[in-house]
């Protein structure tokens, strides 16, 4: 029994001690998330102290072990003083799609003494729908845009699916569009925004931002992400041509674009609409134009105005005094990133309403800027189209092929050693049950001995345990040793480069197993070559995320300060690890092409009659081993056609229309093409050492227009290769198979929104044979932003290869193989001449 005295210090004490609030702000940057990715929560800790109080606060998710990851960081609470906090974590694919509502994870709070944990002062569960701002789940097929502010930009074309579909029947996959995020509220570190694949900023100022998420942005953008500015109509908040204005100044050209006043939108209209007919024809707005002579930092002209050319030799003839010709817009390469500039505020050109759809169109403007192709018809097209004629519309969904991380899970061997290991215990198990009981009893009944049967069996059991016991010994692990799949990209310094003393960095995604013999723990790290953030974490197979589910789950600690290195459980079997990396690749493992360069490659166009494109020159490589099955693509400097809205083929078999019958609706074309033109080959095999020749690779018969739909044009090879297999299989899951198959998924992955969209309109007189290719994940490692100016693409496959990803595990670089997958990207002159289109 406890005295009054004794009470009152226990009330006294439970009054001393420190209670913190917990209060979940946003569930997602932007409020949308994704299962099976990296996300980040925004949360809000109060402390009903008197003292200023160190704590250490955890997210708390299960990997795909079972075992309890603990996202933590470090902070000091004041005294009854809100702070807020974003955390990071990767959350576990949903396997029923949809319905992540039921996600529920924990965050706790613990009172932090001399870097360890001493009391919990908060235990709070969570789950999405208990944000402030109620988020939104991001399908794990779907892409993701941010828009900073609430404007629209003409982008609903990627996200708004037709009445009664579920999906955009001229894509292959939907983008989620987050719109109205506030600079105020941007992630601290990179991996927050690591879900998106472009951040457009069309309203606020950058000065809003705080350093650290400035940081987290410009990290974003030097590992692969895209960053678009859309500057106001009125004001100057982004202070071109100063570079100490803000934190975000030394991303923009030095000197500012000139402010045209009054420009008719209508002769904006080509590069942002497939149609004409503005509801006010007068219209007018400002743009800002870029001259090209005086661009720096990287950019290059993007996106020009029409302009009259003389298509016999090339040259422009623009009209003194116009805008014909001017650039609009420019883009720059930062890292394996971009950052692209618009001179026109579509933001504000999207409020007024000018046509009936948007202004401006995705495919017309956006799909150039981004790099992707694909139409995108507004719901009033689909309902246009399916009035006239119900024959119009294509009503098959067609096969869908899916990427998803199955076929790398067992490359890397996450299904083949556990089946055996699982059959071996069955085998051994049903012989010793065999041999055990009813072969003894029926062995000693013959031999007139079962009194004996004890005897026999404590023989048979200890032969059985020894067996056991030394397939245990011959089977486990006795070091540690990694078995990897992983994509190395490298941007090669361009032909018209200058050299300059930033370091050149690769990029690396890594998928690996790692076998961890003993048991205990073991620490798994990237080694660090360079001051990037880099990150390694307990790899979950998506979708379905099926791997091996320990029975006696542990925690470990995962700091926000220490990234790239996590300390886990071992049970004497492998576990299966993702690493994002970017540094510099040991010369002891190889050289990349064109590591000190590109000199004497030259890209050129001929004008006789039509465009014609060369490209000559030749590339060596010092990788450890041959590359095989290498695609090498050439992105010319010419654009493909803009889409238009024009009448359509009359469908075949169909009845005579009657003079006084509506004319059908228009439809698009060109339909779905890449934002510019280009060669495609295949090279079965380069070996170290051996030059590859570009103009007998690519133009073996000398220029040529590569804007032919044969199998030398990126879109009939991509065809050829990727879309008909799909579209025309009859067994879709098997449509690549073997070890062809599996380097064909990669290229879907590396060559996403390259791919030939799927079909929609009916191609009179004959069907049309539908595919669509989804993804579950990858969505950060798709190579078509480079579709949109001229470029080498080469990938090629290096077979039984040491890991080039510097991995450690407990401080000592274990023996690595497999397959690593080298993307190689030479940057091309652009010549802004060649980008207007006749007017």
């Amino acid at each position: 029994m406890i005295d009054g005295i004794s009470a009152l210090a226990l009330v006294a004490a439970a009054a001393s001690m420190s209670q913190v609030d917990v209060q979940l702000d946003r569930f997602g940057v932007g409020d949308r998330w994704r299962a099976g990715d990296l996300v980040a929560i925004q949360v809000t800790f109060t402390s009903d102290g008197a003292d200023a109080l160190p704590v250490r606060v955890e997210w708390e998710i299960p990997d795909a072990n079972g075992d309890i990851v603990q996202n933590s960081r470090s902070l000091v609470l004041n005294p009854r003083q809100p702070t807020t906090r974003w955390l990071y974590g990767r959350l576990p694919p949903n396997r029923g799609g949809f319905g992540g509502g039921e996600l529920i994870t924990l965050v706790r709070v613990f009172e932090e003494r001399d870097g360890r944990r001493v009391r919990e002062l908060a235990s709070q569960r969570i789950k999405p729908e208990d944000a402030k701002n109620r988020p939104v789940e991001v399908s794990i097929e779907d892409d993701l845009i941010g828009v900073i502010g609430p404007g629209r930009c003409g982008l609903d074309g990627y996200e708004s699916v037709p009445a009664n579909s579920d999906r955009i029947p001229s894509l292959n996959t939907v983008t989620a569009i987050a719109r109205g995020m506030d600079p105020r509220n941007l992630p601290d570190r990179w991996e927050g925004l690591s879900g998106f694949q472009a951040i457009v900023w069309s309203e606020g100022a950058p000065s809003a931002l705080s350093p650290e998420a400035a940081e987290a942005l410009l990290a974003w953008i030097r590992r692969g992400g895209h960053f678009v500015v859309i500057p106001p109509e009125a004001g100057n908040p982004w202070s071109f041509g100063s570079s100490t204005a803000h934190s975000l100044s030394p991303l923009l050209p030095s000197a500012a674009p000139e402010r045209r006043e009054g420009v008719p939108i209508e002769r904006l209209l080509p590069i942002l609409s497939k149609s004409s007919g503005l509801r006010v024809a007068d219209a007018a707005m400002p743009i800002l134009v870029f001259d090209p002579a005086k661009l720096d930092r990287g950019y290059d002209a993007l996106l020009a105005l029409p302009c009259p050319r003389d298509l016999s030799n090339g040259e422009l003839h623009p009209e003194p005094g116009s805008v014909d010709g001017a650039i609009v817009a420019v883009q720059a390469r930062v890292g394996f990133g971009r950052v692209s500039i618009i001179g026109i505020d579509v933001d504000s050109l999207n409020r007024r309403r000018l046509l009936p759809g948007d202004l401006p169109q995705a495919d017309v403007f956006w799909n150039v800027v981004l790099g992707r192709r694909g139409d995108t018809p507004s719901a009033l097209d689909f309902q246009l189209w399916a009035d006239s004629d119900p024959r119009r519309l294509v009503r098959s969904v067609g096969n869908t092929f899916s990427v998803d991380g199955e076929p790398i899970a067992g490359r890397i061997g996450l299904a083949g050693r556990a089946a055996l290991s699982l059959l071996g215990i069955l085998v051994l198990f049903a012989s010793y049950w065999a041999v055990a009981a009813p072969l003894s009893w029926i062995v000693l009944g013959r031999l007139r001995r079962r009194r004996d049967a004890w005897m026999l069996f404590v023989i048979v059991a200890s032969g059985f345990t020894a067996v056991a016991w030394a397939m245990s010994r011959l089977s486990s692990d006795t070091s540690a040793r990694i078995q990897h799949v992983t994509l190395l990209d490298w941007v090669a310094q361009g032909p018209d480069e200058r050299p300059t003393d930033q370091p050149r960095w690769a990029r690396a995604t890594t998928w690996f197993s790692a076998s961890l013999p003993g048991y205990g723990s073991s620490t798994i790290a990237v080694e660090p070559t360079t001051g990037e953030r880099n990150l390694i974490g307990v790899w979950t197979v998506p979708p379905s995320g099926s791997s091996t589910v320990f029975p006696n789950p542990s925690r470990y600690d995962a700091p926000i300060s220490t990234p790239d290195s996590i300390t886990v459980p071992t049970r004497a079997t492998s576990s299966e690890f993702e690493a994002r990396w970017v540094g510099s690749v040991d010369p002891s493992w190889g050289t990349l092409p064109l590591a000190d360069g590109s000199p004497g490659i030259t890209a050129t166009v001929q004008w006789v009659v039509e465009p014609r494109c060369a490209v000559s020159g030749s590339i060596v490589h010092r990788l450890p081993g041959t590359l095989r099955d290498v695609r090498l693509l050439h992105v010319s400097p010419l654009r493909n056609p803009s889409p238009r809205m024009i009448d359509p083929p009359e469908l075949a078999n169909a009845p005579p229309r009657p003079a006084a019958a509506p004319k059908p609706p228009q439809v698009i074309q060109p339909s779905g093409m890449p934002p510019n033109a280009g060669r495609f080959v295949e090279i079965p095999e380069w070996a170290p050492g051996q030059p590859l020749d570009l103009a007998l690779a690519l133009y073996r018969t000398g220029p040529s227009t590569p804007f032919a739909g044969d199998l030398a044009s990126i879109s009939g090879a991509f065809n050829q290769r990727y879309y008909r297999p799909v579209a025309e299989s009859s067994y879709v899951a098997s449509t690549f198979s073997g070890e062809q198959g599996f380097r064909q998924q990669l290229d879907l992955m590396g060559f996403y929104w390259w791919l030939e969209p799927p079909a929609y309109i009916m191609n009179p007189p004959r069907d049309v044979s539908i595919g669509r290719v989804v993804r579950t994940f990858g969505h950060s490692l798709d190579l078509s932003p480079w579709s949109n100016r001229p470029c080498l693409v080469i990938v090629g496959f290096l077979d039984g290869s040491e890991c080039p990803v510097p991995i450690t595990i407990d401080d000592e670089r274990p023996e690595s193989s497999g397959l690593t997958v080298v993307r190689v990207i030479v940057p091309l002159p652009v010549d802004a001449s060649l980008l207007p289109a006749p007017r």
